[in-house]
């Protein structure tokens, strides 16, 4: 099984079909307490961190393989203030401080469907230019989850990244 850290975990639904390919989270980081107690209830034997990601130290998890999360999604939405990157709840640059110390073998970021809007393409590309920077090669994918079998339409966009060039260039979404 691969061991996995997840950011910006809310009450771990991502986790939940993260888990159903084969990937264990064995660690959470997360501000909100209600949604920590949701997590600890779910997966009791992963240690939850219930602190803001910006103060967390990852030296800890440099032996993880995989980075999943959904950074807050405010700054993207098609429903916000459009202040994208600028905004101060974008917590991108601590998700890529994530990848950038602990260096994990893959990651996944899911956000809305808005990150992919024209009105933040400067965002989305900053975004990958620092994933690029950090020594990883990403791809995005705009999904929805409805096409998966979930029955609701949910389009998001996923930015996949592989330390390795040769695992990003063999990657495909399944149909």
């Amino acid at each position: 099984m691969i061991n996995g850290l997840e950011i910006f975990s809310g009450a771990g639904g991502l986790a939940t079909g993260v888990g159903l390919s084969g990937i264990s989270h064995n660690a959470f980081v997360e501000w909100n307490s209600d949604a920590c107690k949701t997590l600890r209830m779910n997966y009791p034997a992963s240690l939850i961190h219930e602190t803001d990601i910006r103060d967390f130290d990852f030296s800890r998890y440099n032996c993880v393989d995989f980075i999943a999360g959904g950074p807050p999604c405010q700054p993207f939405s098609l429903g916000g203030k459009a202040q994208s990157h600028l905004d101060k709840r974008d917590m991108f640059p601590a998700a890529i401080r994530a990848i950038r110390e602990v260096l994990p073998k893959v990651f996944m970021f899911e956000n809305v469907k808005g990150l992919a809007d024209p009105r933040n393409s400067k965002a989305l590309e900053y975004i990958l230019g620092r994933i690029r920077q950090a020594g990883y090669h990403a791809g995005t994918y705009l999904l929805n989850a409805y096409d998966y079998g979930v029955p609701q339409t949910r389009v998001r966009i996923y930015i996949v990244g592989f330390k390795e060039e040769k695992y990003h260039q063999r990657f495909h979404i399944p149909s």
